[in-house]
């Protein structure tokens, strides 16, 4: 009565064996690998389709952007005239965004109330070799004062009509100043205006 048992079970495990010869699962796991290996490409070419399409249009707006100034740039030249006025040199820059102007008339920065340590005017170095433009910097240092205003005094320099669309921020450093509002050591302002040359 044993042996028939025994017989039995090596018969179903013998049956069992064969049947899962018959079924190999590498068959089936092999292609859902590949399957999943394609999908994982296909997103991952995507993303980088799209990268590239955003760095695409990025790269067209700046170079139409370029295009466009440019195209201001040889028109105010045809107009020389207006370009050796537009460009010409302020000697009153440093009084006009500083907090004493000229004639006891308050600067921008006084206006707003802004208090400036120093301005120390860099002089202008030309954009490139024999330009008849370049950029004169100016290093402001402002010490203890609110954030807000060292911004309103910044915009306001940039709006103003005298200097709008030549004078832009070179550079800026801001800290929070340990006793009392922020720092700024230094704010850089350029400004385009013609060289000796």
């Amino acid at each position: 009565m044993h042996r028939p048992a025994e017989t039995e079970l090596q018969l179903r495990s013998a049956a069992n064996a064969a049947d899962r010869k018959n079924r190999p699962a590498a068959l089936v796991i092999g292609p859902a690998i590949l399957l999943v290996l394609t999908l994982l490409y296909a997103i991952w070419s995507w993303a980088g389709y799209t990268s590239a399409s955003r760095a695409y249009d990025a790269a067209r707006a700046d170079m139409h952007g370029t295009y466009d100034v440019l195209q201001r740039l040889l028109l105010a030249n045809d107009t020389s005239s207006e370009l050796e006025d537009r460009y010409e040199r302020n000697a009153y820059l440093l009084t006009d965004i500083g907090d004493q102007g000229d004639g006891g008339e308050l600067g921008l920065a006084g206006k707003i109330g802004l208090e400036l340590e120093s301005m120390n005017d860099q002089g202008i170095s030309p954009l490139q070799r024999n330009d008849p433009i370049g950029a004169r910097r100016v290093n402001i240092t402002i010490r203890g004062q609110e954030l807000d205003k060292i911004l309103e005094w910044i915009n306001a320099c940039l709006q103003d009509p005298r200097y709008k669309g030549r004078l832009f921020v070179y550079s800026i450093s801001l800290r929070p100043n340990p006793t009392k509002g922020w720092d700024a050591s230094p704010i850089t302002l350029a400004i385009h205006e013609k060289t000796d040359n």
